[in-house]
Parts: structure tokens; C-alpha cells; sequence
């Protein structure tokens, strides 16, 4: 596992850095403990990572219990938004008042000490999915997730058993597909600027061969 405090300044880190700020609208933090399910997991990803939610990802799904003030808390590893003032004003908030390692549990801590109309305006920023699922330190079977919950796309745990040594190349794999995905939408975009310029090519050529059909008519004339 990451070193105390390790984790929080990576992900506090991560809004402060203005060339993922300029570039995304939203990124997945994902925990050591954090393995994938099934394969394209990566492409639900990209799916899930729409709309005006600060935070979307699983409820702590396991039987060890929290305190009833983060009763709610979401799993650090989540879906986040990037860019946007308000959330980054939230988070200096919560760096503010919860100094201490735990940034996920931190984020509930604050909304909860928030007063009920701030809360319930908050209740659409924080989006539960089940696209992933989070058992904490509970112990969970990854082929019995996998069977039956077939919305999720990921495990989170530290305690999971019996998953199958041919799962774990999945990370590497969907890892180079998110690359690929990138890549391709790049190629898209510059073949249709290719396309452009050549339409545009294509409407001058056409505009002089009227021109010149017109001077012709003229001199006929």
C-alpha cells in the first residue's frame, strides 16, 4: 500500500495541475486495491464520465462499520471532476480542516458538518454507480462479484480471493487500450481536418473554373 499520506497529496495534487485541468474534464483515481473485473472496463469508464457530478463511484459495500458522521462516504476510488471552481473551493476546504491522511472519508466528513440546505444541494454532486465496487477490508470473491453484479467494472478490497492469476494481465491490457482510444480520437480528428481542407480545395478549384467559364462567355461576346 502507498505511505501515509502519500495517496491524499497525489489526488489533492491532481486539480492543481493545470495541464490535466486544461486537458479533461474528469479523471478515475484508482487505489492499488482496485482490480478490474471484466474486460473494456476502461471504455465504461469513458461512458460513466459525463454530466455535472463531482464524484461518482461506489458506497462502502463491506461489513466492517463506519462511524454514522460518514455513514455515506464514497470510495476513494471514484470518478472526479476536474475544472470546476466550486468543487476546487470544496476541496481546499476539506485540506483545510482535514489535514490528516483519508481524503475520501474527508470529503463525507465535510459535507455532513455542512448545513441541510448546503447538503442537499450537494446530494447531485456525489452520484453513486455500480460500476464499481467497494468491500473495504472485507472479504469478497471476485468470481461471485463477477457473476453477480454484472454492471461492475471493477473491485475494490483488500481482501480478495479467488481471482484467476489470467485476470491481472487486464490491467496492462485496458491500460494500452485507454492509450489506443487517445490515439484514435486523434487520428479521427486529424483526418477530418484532412477532409476539410480538401473540400475547401476542391470548392476553390470549382470557383475558378466557373470564373474562367465566364471569362470565355465574355470574350465570346
Amino acid at each position: 500500500m502507498e505511505p501515509p499520506f502519500v495517496r491524499d497529496r497525489m489526488f489533492f495534487q491532481i486539480f492543481r495541475t493545470s495541464e490535466l485541468v486544461n486537458s479533461y474534464d474528469h479523471f478515475f483515481f484508482m487505489d492499488l486495491a482496485t482490480v478490474p473485473l471484466r474486460k473494456h472496463w476502461v471504455n465504461s469508464l469513458i461512458e460513466e464520465a459525463h454530466g455535472t457530478f463531482w464524484v461518482k463511484g461506489s458506497p462502502h459495500l463491506g461489513e466492517d462499520p463506519l462511524p454514522d458522521a460518514i455513514y455515506d462516504v464514497m470510495d476513494g476510488s471514484a470518478l472526479y471532476a476536474l475544472g470546476d471552481p466550486v468543487f476546487d473551493e470544496f476541496l481546499v476546504r476539506v485540506q483545510e480542516e482535514f489535514p490528516l491522511t483519508g481524503f475520501n472519508r474527508h470529503l463525507a466528513g465535510l459535507r455532513h458538518g455542512l448545513e441541510q440546505t448546503d447538503r442537499r444541494r450537494m446530494l447531485l454532486k456525489f452520484v453513486f454507480s455500480d460500476m464499481i465496487r467497494s468491500y473495504g477490508n472485507t472479504a469478497v470473491d471476485f468470481d461471485e462479484v463477477k457473476q453477480w453484479f454484472p454492471n461492475a467494472m471493477l473491485l475494490h478490497g483488500t481482501q480478495i480471493t479467488g481471482m484467476s492469476p489470467l485476470e491481472m494481465p487486464l490491467l496492462e491490457h485496458e491500460g494500452l487500450l485507454a492509450s489506443e482510444i487517445s490515439t484514435k480520437k486523434q487520428e479521427e480528428k486529424e483526418e477530418e481536418e484532412e477532409e476539410e481542407e480538401e473540400e475547401e480545395e476542391e470548392e476553390e478549384e470549382d470557383n475558378e473554373k466557373e470564373k474562367e467559364k465566364e471569362k470565355e462567355k465574355e470574350k465570346e461576346k
